[in-house]
């Protein structure tokens, strides 16, 4: 008895370990959120002007959640929508649509996660069934897909060829399908003349998003792989 007793621990003490848990109360959320928006929108938004809709905790420990912006009428916002081809599912998303990561460290919004490889297709298979995207048929023939995830058969075939596809990540600059440390040798060997600059891709190789591709890019890609970002 005292074997399995010791068997069960070792267990619950391996799976803690190995699957790190970020989970957090609303309040923090709220915290956290109004910093980040007050530095992006560069105006002053407090922790409750922040409603968090959804907090998920994920299998990987990840946190999910749902925001929305409340009490701030003159908050200027621009109108858009797009859908994304994330694996198996199409993600709707636009304007108000403020669905999140937060992986122990920093927020991300869903495209700018999977762009950034903070999750991948098998963590997309758990988050969709959590937003779910609704088809709406009109009478007139016209089909309306809301905000969501929706799987991609199920998706209006008339409308996919507008799905942005996302085959290429943050980070890959040599556009092999993976962001490995060969990614940032190929950037420091461009800006060394051992290589051309055509031999990457520059959106991919630009990881701080400056708009210029230089050695900062490829410590970022060396400390992301670290797991020191």
């Amino acid at each position: 008895m005292k074997k399995i007793i010791l068997l069960v621990l070792a267990f619950l003490l391996i799976f803690s370990v190995t699957i790190p848990c970020f989970a957090l109360e609303n309040s923090e959320l709220q915290d956290m959120i109004a910093e980040k928006l007050s530095t992006e929108m560069n105006c002053q938004i407090k922790p409750e002007n922040i409603q968090i809709n959804q907090n998920d905790l994920l299998s990987n420990g990840y946190v999910l959640f749902d925001y929305q912006i409340v009490g701030i009428d003159d908050l200027s916002m621009t109108c858009y929508y797009a859908e994304y081809m994330m694996g198996d599912y199409v993600f709707k998303t636009g304007s108000g649509d403020n669905k999140c990561i937060f992986d122990g460290k920093n927020i991300y919004g869903i495209v700018d996660a999977y762009y950034r490889r903070i999750i991948d297709e098998e963590l997309i298979s758990e988050i969709a069934p959590l937003y779910p995207a609704h088809r709406i048929n009109y009478e007139d023939g016209q089909v309306w897909v809301s905000f969501g995830f929706m799987k991609v058969e199920d998706y209006p075939e008339e409308d996919l060829p507008y799905v942005n596809k996302i085959d290429y990540f943050l980070g890959d600059a040599d556009m092999d399908g993976v962001t490995t440390v060969m990614d940032a040798t190929a950037i420091q060997k461009v800006k060394a003349n051992l290589k051309s600059e055509d031999e990457i891709n520059s959106k991919t190789a630009d990881y701080d998003g400056d708009g210029v591709i230089s050695v900062i890019d490829a410590t970022g890609i060396q400390k992301h792989l670290a797991g020191m970002e």
